[in-house]
């Protein structure tokens, strides 16, 4: 059951489709010619035909009374769908291993990233006030004042980065994801196609 679209609907979505034409310089085409290979997973694989492994699927594939041709085809659906599961393994294990998650860091976290990332600045901060209280001397407010201001900048800045870190990170999760549901879809309806002939 379709249903129809008004005439109304019809003239705004033609006046919208007007709008987004993408780039028009030379420069942007190019720029954006280039998005979907980035990390390579766009891009078809070529089958190496001096590879023993493809060579051995594509003789299992043959033997199922499948042209040379087609088996070539899915040869390099498969090969297209591994490599975007090896990439999705991969995405996996730098997770685990860097630890990261996407809940606020805890205390001690939020503690280490910083003193991490300013350290010597911290150091400085600390070796100061260090210093006055040793000569038993008191700190002026409006060196306390800067000094704590300082550090709540500093844990300020790192949180930021670290937000961005999580937020790139799901991002490149969310696209590879989309390319190994792309090749499986592929390598099915290649499937589809060789039972159907």
């Amino acid at each position: 059951m379709t249903k129809s679209v008004s005439l109304q609907k019809r003239q705004a979505n033609r006046r919208n489709a007007l709008r987004s034409t993408g780039p028009k310089s030379l420069l942007g085409k190019q720029r954006s010619s280039g998005n979907s290979l980035g990390h390579g997973l766009s891009t078809p694989v070529v089958p190496n035909f001096h590879d023993p492994l493809v060579a051995s699927i594509i003789e299992m594939i043959a033997q199922d009374a499948v042209d040379s041709q087609a088996a070539n085809a899915l040869a390099g659906k498969i090969l297209e769908y591994e490599r975007n599961l090896a990439y999705q393994r991969e995405l996996f294990a730098q997770d685990l291993s860097m630890g990261l998650s996407f809940q606020r860091p805890s205390a001690a976290e939020e503690e280490e990233g910083v003193r991490g990332l300013f350290g010597a600045e911290i150091g400085m901060f600390d070796d100061y006030l260090d210093w006055e209280k040793f000569h038993k001397r008191p700190i002026p407010d409006k060196d306390l004042k800067f000094v704590l201001n300082s550090k709540l900048k500093m844990q300020k800045l790192w949180l930021r980065m670290h937000k961005r870190t999580q937020r790139d990170k799901l991002k490149r999760a969310v696209k590879a994801l989309r390319y190994l549901k792309r090749s499986s879809n592929q390598l099915i309806k290649t499937l589809k196609a060789l039972r159907s002939s």
